[in-house]
């Protein structure tokens, strides 16, 4: 299944891979590379670089980004030439080690099912497909960073061999150089751990030993792991030592409006728009670019959602517990759900503000219950049961808050009346000992999901990117939780009077069967999307920053020998020159100060050209930095010079997207 996966994963990435067009983003990330092996000059970001061998080594990308992508291309560039498709090759292997790992990580972690369910999942993942086969746009080495440190460490936590230790501690520092958003995974797997292991953590501190976590740490690995993990972290530390820029960029954005005007205070406005970002990321309707209208699998976040519901739910009755905790939660979960609906039909809600009365009516329900139901038990029975049901109503508000802004579930429609059903019955797979395991991915998610509202930059679905695994793991764990819990396992083919001879039948459960049809009917949707964008990508070429018009606008400049250019937005100088290989690098002209006007300066930098007839001018006709062609061309007039529209290129859709000018005496 592992092999099927990859396979499907690169049919799917290699199809058509240098569409849609190269981004400025993937450009800029490898033009160092490119540089390296022509020998050429390095650009080297705020003129910081290693100089070792007569060589100029670059070690940052941008203030958060480190050139950890520019030096993997080395070698694709080396044996492929220096192109797209060997940049996209390299992303597309990125992913694919990352579907290797995930396996590893979901059989070492629950069972080789989960894993073989995981890896056939986001195979054909739309999300993982297209990001992956722009990987440098996304930044989507951390993926398998990620992945990779998370098994290297999990392995080490249960087997104690110190080689796990040193490499995963290497790979969660190089992931932070890789992105600095790389912390968000950081804080989702710290913050997951404390959770699930808070009473080992406590008996812990009690004793002053690591034993109760089964942490067999010693004081020389551990220095060895810290160096290691500041190894990785290397380029950032160089970097910030001679500049302490990206401490400062942080520092400015996230305590105040970022650069593009996200308020990092407004955590609840965040966090819902970050709710329906993972909502698109699941679905894939985020890739714009690649099509007319974006495609969505529509069943895929009540499917997630279902999985979190289920996961959460199952833990909340043990085998000691029995009964009582199942009634209790049961109880609690009815209770909330029937309250709820008296309060819609006589209290004056609107349909936002209905689940923000689910916490309290789930305390009123937890107490009245408790007391019903526990009266003459002990006080520490009660105290324990009175918190199942607390947070039975918790994870209930939680629920009905997700399936309004997740799956899209109106309050009461069948939809929503089955999953709360299914929430009732959750507490009766009893998941017991498995429920620290179960709730990783779940704790992964909504982690990371708290950390990312504070960005220094934007509310970009890309930043997502990096979860990608971990929702499908929930649902590949919630649907093998099912198939074992219920007993569905216990049945299997060759109970079938016809299949009864068959050796094979004794293998094969409902619970497979069940399990396979659920990632079946996911797999079925994403293929439709898949191959939806593949079909309009090969009509239309790209959109927006992502068009193949750049390639018609370099062919045409190296066709007529136009080297002397000038980028006049943002976007196209990378392009130009990573597809130039280097001959052509327009200087950027129009100033990053201010994107709805020009600054003071721009005057100054236009006049210093206008007397060279030979210089081409690049302007979006859809430009990203607004007045530069108002303003270019009133300072043409002023000096007394004429505009010469020298040509005008189109994409696929016959939609202008580059005026090229000359300007003459």
């Amino acid at each position: 299944m592992l092999v099927v996966s990859l396979a499907a994963f690169l049919a799917l990435t290699f199809h058509q891979v240098a569409l849609p067009g190269l981004h400025t983003d993937e450009a800029l990330e490898v033009l160092p590379a490119m540089q390296l092996l022509r020998g050429q000059p390095v650009e080297c970001f705020k003129d910081v670089c290693i100089d070792l061998f007569g060589l100029r080594l670059p070690v940052m990308i941008y203030e958060y980004i480190a050139t950890v992508n520019t030096y993997m291309a080395i070698p694709f560039f080396a044996v492929l030439g220096i192109n797209v498709p060997a940049l996209r090759t390299m992303a597309i292997c990125q992913s694919a080690v990352a579907i290797v790992f995930l396996y590893l990580l979901a059989r070492d972690l629950f069972n080789r099912r989960v894993a073989m369910v995981a890896v056939l999942l986001i195979a054909v993942s739309p999300s993982f497909v297209f990001w992956s086969r722009q990987g440098v746009f996304v930044t989507s080495v951390t993926i398998p960073i990620a992945l990779v440190a998370t098994w290297a460490w999990l392995r080490w936590w249960r087997r104690g061999k110190s080689r796990y230790l040193f490499v995963g501690s290497f790979l969660f520092g190089l992931g932070l150089s890789a992105k600095f958003l790389f912390l968000w995974l950081i804080a989702g797997l710290g913050g997951a751990f404390l959770i699930l292991n808070l009473d080992r953590i406590v008996a812990s501190v009690r004793i002053r030993s690591l034993a109760p976590l089964g942490l067999r740490l010693r004081w020389r690995d551990a220095a060895i792991g810290g160096l290691l993990f500041l190894l990785g972290l290397l380029p950032l530390i160089v970097f910030n030592v001679k500049t302490m820029s990206t401490i400062q960029y942080v520092l400015n954005n996230v305590s105040s409006s970022s650069y593009y005007n996200v308020d990092n205070a407004r955590v609840g406005v965040n966090l819902r728009e970050r709710v329906k970002q993972l909502r698109s990321v699941l679905n894939g309707e985020t890739f714009w670019y690649l099509s007319i209208n974006p495609y969505a699998s529509w069943r895929y976040p009540s499917v997630f959602l279902a999985a979190v519901g289920i996961l959460l739910f199952s833990v909340f009755a043990t085998r000691k517990q029995g009964w009582a905790g199942v009634r209790s939660a049961w109880v609690t979960v009815a209770a909330v759900v029937g309250l709820s609906y008296v309060a819609l039909l006589f209290l004056p809600m609107n349909g936002q503000q209905w689940y923000v009365w689910l916490p309290v009516l789930g305390l009123a329900a937890t107490t009245v219950t408790s007391i019903l139901l526990l009266r003459g038990k002990p006080a520490l029975a009660w105290a324990r049961q009175y918190l199942i049901g607390i947070g039975a109503s918790l994870f209930t508000a939680l629920f009905a808050y997700l399936a309004w802004k997740l799956a899209q579930w109106q309050v009461w429609s069948r939809a929503y009346v089955a999953a709360v059903i299914g929430l009732a019955l959750a507490p009766l797979l009893r998941a017991g000992e498995e429920w620290r395991k179960i709730l990783l991915p779940v704790l992964v998610v909504a982690a990371m999901l708290g950390a990312s509202v504070f960005t220094p930059t934007a509310l970009w679905f890309t930043h997502l990117a990096i979860l990608t695994p971990w929702p499908i793991l929930a649902i590949a764990a919630a649907g093998d939780l099912v198939a074992r819990r219920s007993g569905l396992d216990g049945m299997n083919l060759s109970r079938l009077r016809t299949l009864a001879t068959q050796p094979w039948a004794r293998h094969v459960s409902v619970g497979l069967l069940a399990l396979l049809a659920l990632a079946g009917m996911l797999i079925y949707d994403d293929l439709q999307v898949d191959v939806a964008y593949h079909r309009e990508l090969r009509i239309i070429g790209g959109k927006g920053d992502h068009t193949q018009a750049s390639y018609t606008l370099v062919q045409y400049l190296e066709d007529h020998g136009m080297t002397r250019v000038v980028a006049m937005d943002w976007g196209i100088q990378d392009v130009v020159q990573f597809l130039s290989q280097g001959e052509i690098n327009p200087p950027e002209v129009f100033g990053y100060e201010r994107r709805d006007d020009v600054d003071e300066a721009f005057a100054i930098r236009v006049r210093q050209l206008l007397d060279d007839p030979q210089v081409v001018y690049v302007f979006r006709v859809q430009p990203h930095f607004l007045n530069r062609w108002e303003r270019f061309q009133a300072l043409v007039q002023q000096e007394g010079k004429r505009l010469v529209e020298e040509k005008v290129i189109y994409d696929w859709s016959a939609m202008p997207i580059f005026r090229l000018v000359r300007v003459t005496g």
